[in-house]
């Protein structure tokens, strides 16, 4: 029994293969460019929810990392702070203690804690991607209020007179003895470092800092707080010696307030460490944290490429496989579309 084969039934086959070729051929050269399956979820099949949840572990990964790299640069500039704030305190310490036995020690002391005071209120004042460092959880809001010709001066000031019964500029200041002196210090000017006044009028933030979850395990605390006592000891001598430097009192006196300033400020000094010391916990345990995570990451990847890439050299091969149908295709296709039957007449 003879079947009848039409040239355009032949043909119309020979096209449905061309596209085929072509569809498998254009999977295979973005594999290549790729390295990826054209289509990931029919080579892995009911293996897809399980590669979305390693990526989406990764994404994780990615924004926890992220997250403690910004706080590290934040642990890091607040060091440098603290740095600096501990840098002022030994400076001031030797000139007070050189000022001390000095003519001139009053004046001296003026200088030196004026620039102290801008120096220290600078550096904790300091900003990191628009937010106060040492604001704990209030970023947005400055750390400290000016001093100078302000509430806190003022205070000084009031203090001061209701102590004494006269103005801090006022000569006699002169007869101010050295435990009267002890006395102002130990009661009404402590008092301006402690709340409310210290809140109302130096520091309007809240003394709570940010604790960083770093992993699911482990967190740390890795800010500084204007609040801390370290820093405020700081201002107080400060403040201190700069106010008594600009009043007449005696020469006696005033040994009083620099020894107790120096006192003070050493102190202080010991507290910074500490604050430093606690940071760098903090900023090791991020470190650790991301270590693990970089190897969390790398397995996870390494899972992700195994059963999502294609070799490069398959790629290539099959590239050339399907050339070469292609190519046979459109020759054989060639021939068809030139059969006639008047070539056999």
């Amino acid at each position: 029994m003879l079947t009848r084969v039409s040239t355009s039934s032949l043909m119309g086959a020979m096209q449905g293969s061309i596209r085929t070729i072509q569809s498998r051929l254009s999977n295979a050269q973005l594999e290549l460019s790729s390295g990826r399956h054209a289509d990931v979820g029919l080579k892995l099949g009911s293996y897809v929810g399980r590669n979305l949840d390693w990526r989406s572990q990764i994404a994780r990964i990615d924004a926890s990392m992220q997250r403690n790299s910004r706080f590290n640069e934040q642990a890091r500039i607040t060091q440098a702070s603290i740095d600096n704030v501990k840098s002022t305190v030994d400076s001031l310490s030797q000139t007070l203690i050189g000022a001390r036995g000095a003519q001139n020690g009053k004046d001296l002391s003026r200088v030196a804690t004026d620039n102290a005071l801008g120096s220290v209120m600078d550096a904790l004042s300091v900003t990191y991607a628009g937010v106060f460092v040492f604001s704990g959880r209030n970023p947005d809001i400055p750390p400290l209020n000016q001093y100078l010709g302000q509430g806190a001066q003022q205070a000084y000031d009031d203090a001061f007179q209701a102590t004494f019964g006269f103005a801090k500029t006022d000569p006699q200041a002169e007869f101010i003895t050295e435990q009267e002196m002890t006395d102002f210090i130990n009661g009404a000017f402590d008092d301006l470092f402690a709340d409310p006044n210290w809140s109302d009028n130096w520091a309007p933030v809240t003394e709570n800092n940010i604790t960083l979850r770093v992993d699911a395990n482990t967190t740390a605390d890795v800010s500084a707080n204007i609040n801390e006592t370290p820093f405020k000891e700081v201002l107080k001598a400060i403040t201190l010696v700069y106010e008594t430097a600009g009043s007449p009192i005696n020469q006696k006196t005033f040994q009083t307030v620099i020894d107790r300033s120096l006192s003070v400020l050493a102190t202080a000094a010991q507290g910074i460490g500490d604050i430093q010391s606690r940071i760098g916990f903090g900023q090791q345990a991020i470190e650790r944290s991301n270590q693990r995570f970089l190897t969390q990451r790398g397995l996870l990847e390494g899972a992700v490429t195994d059963t999502e890439t294609v070799s490069e050299y398959d790629a290539s091969t099959r590239i050339n496989v399907l050339t070469a149908q292609l190519e046979a295709s459109y020759t054989v296709t060639g021939r068809i579309s030139r059969l006639s039957l008047l070539n056999y007449i």
